[in-house]
């Protein structure tokens, strides 16, 4: 049989065996727990890392959306402006070739009828001044024809239109020894007659003519 002393150390052993054993299992598993959390540590800080980075791809990403979206409403306005400014310019276009398809029929359709002549000479006088009789124009051009001979390099012929009423209109001149001119004048409808003043012409005539 074992003596008292003898339990008394095995027990004693058992006891600083099992505190010793426990003390080293407790080291052991307290760094695999300081190493876990460390892990946990890294990888918050990497998800952390990863939630900013992917914050500021979102932002970044929004950002060249709405820069995207403003650069083609801003597109779109533009075409749409010159769309519209382009199909006010074919809208005149339009416009002004049916006036010339107007004004073209009404050529085809309309003649020059003389509504005044007047003639003088020859041997006139080195001041000589004459009018017309007052006619009456209907459309709205006259065409004012004339030939004259002078006696002198400073002979001249000048041909004043005059409103009934005795205002002028518009007037016409030519000089020389010799000349036949015609012109066309645009005029509004109405009773006119003509002046028809000359120095050192020997002899002239004048017609006037009316489109309708």
């Amino acid at each position: 049989m074992l003596d008292m002393k003898t339990i008394y150390v095995i027990v004693i052993s058992s006891l600083l065996g099992g505190a010793i054993g426990f003390g080293l299992s407790y080291v052991f598993l307290n760094g695999q727990i300081r190493g876990l959390q460390q892990d946990l540590t890294t990888i918050a800080t990497t998800v952390g890392r990863i939630t900013d980075a992917t914050d500021n791809m979102t932002t970044t990403i929004k950002t060249v959306v709405d820069t995207l979206a403003s650069g083609l409403t801003a597109v779109s306005e533009y075409a749409t402006m010159r769309v519209d400014h382009l199909q006010a310019q074919l809208d005149e276009l339009n416009a002004t070739i049916a006036d010339l398809n107007t004004a073209i029929n009404e050529i085809g359709t309309e003649t020059w009828h003389i509504v005044a002549s007047a003639t003088a000479g020859p041997d006139l006088p080195p001041e000589h001044q004459q009018e017309t009789n007052v006619f009456n124009i209907r459309g709205n051009k006259i065409q004012i024809s004339w030939n004259m001979k002078g006696n002198s390099a400073n002979a001249s012929i000048h041909i004043q239109i005059h409103h009934s009423d005795g205002q002028i209109y518009n007037a016409l001149a030519s000089s020389g020894y010799y000349g036949t001119f015609t012109n066309e004048l645009t005029i509004q409808p109405g009773d006119y007659y003509l002046r028809i003043i000359t120095t050192n012409v020997d002899h002239w005539t004048v017609t006037a003519r009316d489109l309708y």
